[in-house]
Formats: C-alpha cells, sequence, structure tokens
C-alpha cells in the first residue's frame, strides 16, 4: 500500500513538471513569434497583395492583375519554390479590399493585423469559456504557428476561423441554419472548402446542406451587380498556380507534398483515393449513432478540405483550433499534432533552405498534424460503428 502510494505521487509530481516544461515551452514560442510578427511591423507582405487588387479595382482596372508592385513576392533555393502571390481570394473579398486600399497600405496592413489579433483573442476566450479548457490549453491556442503567421502575413484566415467555429458550434447545437450559413460564408469565401459540404450531405443534413448552398451562391453571386460577370473570368485565370508555388514551405496539403518530391501529377489521383476512402468509412457509420468517443463528420470533412486543397498554408491550420478545445483530455495522437502546430514558422523557414530534403520535410510538416487528427477521427468514426452493434449491456460505460 505505501508503495503504491508513493508511485502515484512520483508519478503526479512527474505530470506536474511536465505540464510546467509545456508551459514554458510554450512562453518561449509565442516570444519568437512576437519577435517574428514585429520584425514584419514595416512589410505588407499577402496584404499587399490584396491591396494591390482594392487599388486596380478603384482606378477602374483588372483588380487580379499581378503587375502591381505591391504584390507580394517571395523565392526559395531550395526546390525553386517560390514566386509572385497575388490576391487568389474570390470576388466577394474585392469591396473589403478595397476600403483598406483606402489608407496608407503600411498603416491598413498593421491596422488589419491587430484586428485580425483581436478577433483571435475573442474567439479563443468564447471557446475557452464554453469547452471550459484548461490553462495549458489556453497557452497552447496563442502559440500556433497558423495564427502568427496569418498575423505576420496580413491574412484573412482569422474570419475564416470564425466562421468555421461557428459552424461546429451550431452544428453541435443542432442549429441547421445558423451552422449552413456560417459554412455557406466560409466556402463564399474560400471555396476550396465545398469538400466540407460532401460530409453534410454523408449525415443527411438536409437543412444544413441546402442553407449553405443558398447561401454561397447568394454571396458569390453579389460581386456581379457591381463588378459584372467579367471579374469572376478574371480570378479564374489567377488562381491556376504553378509547381513553384505549390512547393513553398507551409503548404500542408497532399498536392504541395507531392510539388515538392517533383510529381505533382500523382497528387490528384492520391487525393480522389483519400476522398472516396473517408467517404466510404463514413457511409459505414449508422445515422442512428449520435454520440462518439470524440470527433465526427463535421471534422473530418474540415480535415479533408485541408488535406486535398491545392493550397492549404500554414494559416489554415489554425482552423484545427476547435477541434482540440473540445476535448479535456487529448490522446497521444493530438498531443503530438498539437506539438507540431506550434512549432514557429520561423524555424521552418530556415530549415527549408538547408538542403532539397530539408525543404521536403520541412515544408510539409504541418502536414502532419492533419493525418494524425484526420486517424483519430476516423479511428473514432470506426469506433462508434462497432460500438452499435455492442448489447448495450456489454458497452463502455461511457456509451451506455
Amino acid at each position: 500500500m505505501i508503495h503504491m502510494r508513493k508511485s502515484r505521487t512520483l508519478s503526479g509530481i512527474f505530470i506536474r513538471a511536465l505540464e510546467v516544461l509545456s508551459f514554458l515551452i510554450l512562453l518561449f514560442v509565442i516570444l519568437v513569434n512576437i519577435f517574428m510578427v514585429w520584425a514584419s511591423r514595416d512589410k505588407t507582405l499577402d496584404f499587399g497583395s490584396f491591396a494591390a487588387a482594392g487599388v486596380n479595382l478603384k482606378n477602374g482596372k483588372d483588380p487580379y492583375d499581378v503587375r502591381s508592385p505591391l504584390i507580394f513576392e517571395i523565392h526559395f533555393r531550395s526546390l525553386e519554390a517560390g514566386g509572385r502571390l497575388p490576391n487568389l481570394n474570390p470576388p466577394i473579398t474585392l469591396p473589403f479590399f478595397s476600403i483598406l486600399s483606402e489608407e496608407n497600405v503600411h498603416e491598413a496592413a498593421n491596422i488589419w493585423r491587430l484586428i485580425s489579433a483581436g478577433c483571435y483573442v475573442a474567439t479563443v476566450l468564447l471557446l475557452a469559456q464554453k469547452y471550459q479548457i484548461s490553462p495549458l490549453q489556453l497557452v497552447w491556442s496563442f502559440s500556433l504557428a497558423g495564427f502568427w503567421h496569418t498575423i505576420e502575413l496580413g491574412q484573412i484566415y482569422v474570419p475564416l476561423l470564425v466562421l468555421a467555429s461557428l459552424f461546429l458550434v451550431y452544428s453541435d447545437k443542432n442549429r441547421p441554419i445558423l451552422s449552413g450559413i456560417s459554412l455557406g460564408l466560409l466556402i463564399s469565401i474560400k471555396p476550396n472548402f465545398l469538400v466540407w459540404l460532401i460530409f453534410i450531405f454523408l449525415q443527411r443534413k438536409w437543412k444544413t446542406a441546402l442553407v449553405t448552398v443558398m447561401t454561397a451562391i447568394a454571396v458569390a453571386l453579389i460581386p456581379f451587380f457591381f463588378y459584372g460577370h467579367s471579374v469572376y473570368f478574371q480570378w479564374l485565370e489567377v488562381i491556376e498556380v504553378n509547381r513553384q508555388i505549390l512547393a513553398m514551405p507551409g503548404n500542408s496539403s497532399i498536392p504541395g507534398l507531392f510539388a515538392r518530391l517533383g510529381h505533382l501529377q500523382f497528387a490528384w489521383p492520391v487525393t480522389a483515393a483519400l476522398l472516396l476512402t473517408v467517404v466510404l468509412l463514413a457511409l459505414r457509420t449508422p445515422r442512428h449513432v449520435t454520440h462518439k468517443p470524440r470527433g465526427g463528420l463535421d471534422e473530418t470533412g474540415l480535415i479533408v478540405s485541408l488535406l486535398i486543397s491545392p493550397i492549404s498554408w500554414a494559416g489554415y491550420t489554425m482552423l484545427l483550433l476547435p477541434l482540440f478545445l473540445t476535448e479535456k483530455h487529448w490522446t497521444w495522437n493530438q498531443i503530438a499534432a498539437a506539438a507540431i502546430l506550434a512549432i514557429p514558422f520561423l524555424f521552418i523557414l530556415n530549415l527549408f533552405e538547408v538542403s532539397n530534403g530539408y525543404a521536403i520535410f520541412w515544408g510539409s510538416i504541418y502536414m502532419l498534424p492533419l493525418i494524425l487528427c484526420l486517424i483519430e477521427n476516423l479511428r473514432s468514426l470506426t469506433l462508434g460503428y462497432r460500438l452499435t452493434d455492442i448489447p448495450a449491456s456489454e458497452a463502455p460505460d461511457h456509451q451506455k
């Protein structure tokens, strides 16, 4: 008995020490990221590309013209990656970019960085209150590479996080109209999330799916009444990105990995095979399974969308935040994924340039958390399926 008490005491001390060490590491990571963002305060980066679209629009020019000096451009020695990075967002974002271009571009970039940071803080605190997360989870939320890289670049990913979080929360509450509006707005801003809609259909959430489609179409048509149909063709011309862009560090998608490997032609059959496999597994999940140990088809749809999208920059990984905060106790897969998501992008940039081998591995590092989260969700779905074949008297306590 005394031996058991000592073992429990030592185990408790070890866990406590590990938590303190994790807390200190995360604080260091946050400081590194603050330094990175501060060093970029006089640069426009991706925000410059957005401002270029706004300026061209006001001047009556093609908003997707790639010749503006404001457009962000970066090149890497490794894998010959990089190039000019014009605004690839659909026409619905143009009125917003036009408003931002009214101010001095550098001032507007920093104002947008502050707005994005404030929205992120508010989102984290609301999720923290709703799901009663631990102090360590809270600190981890502010260490994510995707968040800090988004602030550094002046990107628009924080509003995407807000919409994704609203969808997941409303879907969990069985609020089909509000969840459909949230997902529809998300898809209208980033059409690559159309894949997510497949998983809504798989759950036979017809009302949510209908509201999503109607919202996405309605919002996508708004620019037609202001700029005409030509703006859609201008957008379609610019979104055809080449291998050099896809191979850039931080692109955590399957096409990004194959672009770095130099075999981009294999990316599309692999993404199709992944989508088909996950869909088939989802179809095996009985409709009457309403509670699963963790994860679900809504979360799976998000993960798959990020994996098979042509471009899934580091900032997109920030959308995984609600998946982690809804869980009080993380599995080993989730712990590993959370640790990788906290690796500062500044480190990735430096490692990317060491060699082509480093570029392939470290350039794809944020893809690993997506894979780990997908494995966790698929395991959950499979477990949920199996439990329906077990008599209630024999099922685990949390499923009775």
